[in-house]
């Protein structure tokens, strides 16, 4: 509906959406709070809403870039995870790693 309109044709239809449509949804849903608190602005976001886009767009990033501040700058955008989350998710993935390389 934000990139076509109101058309009730195309939205009862089904027809998949674009792949534009279903990144703004991504990241409109990656950037909704609960509740803010009068006076705040800061927005916090909580890893049970974390969607793949942001996730991606943060590693992606780091893999090519490795720069704290390119991956801050669109953080502030809201398109992407924090620097601090990007690292934890890296040393997520490395513990996982090694972990089923011990087992096995």
């Amino acid at each position: 509906m934000v990139l076509d309109g109101p058309n009730i044709a195309s939205q009862s239809s089904k027809i998949t959406a674009p792949q534009s449509v279903l990144t703004m949804a991504q990241i409109i849903c990656y950037n909704t709070t609960i509740r803010r608190r009068k006076g705040s602005t800061a927005t916090f976001h909580t890893t049970k809403r974390e969607l793949p886009l942001p996730i991606y767009i943060g590693l992606l990033l780091h893999a090519k870039t490795q720069k704290q501040v390119h991956i801050e700058k669109i953080h502030d955008l809201g398109l992407s995870v924090s620097y601090d989350r990007v690292l934890q998710i890296s040393t997520d993935i490395g513990n996982s790693v090694c972990d089923k390389f011990e087992k096995d």
